[in-house]
């Protein structure tokens, strides 16, 4: 079963739409993660996407082609483990080091 890591910054929502492409099968996505469809998992939380759940493929290459990350809770407030910070100018970079915000 393929899974999605929820990403600083993401809604369960975001998190459908970022490993699928659709939010058809976000009912499907919440009953196998045991999650109220309004839950807002920590970042860092693996999701389990059911073989059986819609995929757009081609929101998903759109997606993947220019390294889009959804997160929609970008006025939240975040704590110094789940992003770090750069200088003016450079990319926000996760923990792991992966850019998040282009600068552009």
């Amino acid at each position: 079963m393929p899974t999605h890591k929820i990403l600083p910054r993401q809604t369960l929502a975001d998190a459908v739409l970022q490993a699928t492409g659709t939010m058809e099968g976000h009912m499907d996505i919440c009953k196998a993660n045991g999650l109220s469809p309004s839950a807002n998992p920590p970042a860092g939380t693996i999701l389990i996407i059911p073989d059986d759940v819609p995929v757009n493929r081609p929101v998903l290459e759109f997606i993947t082609a220019r390294e889009i990350v959804i997160g929609t809770l970008a006025g939240m407030p975040v704590t110094v483990d789940e992003v770090l910070l750069s200088t003016e100018g450079d990319p926000l970079l996760s923990a792991e080091g992966d850019e998040l915000l282009p600068t552009e």
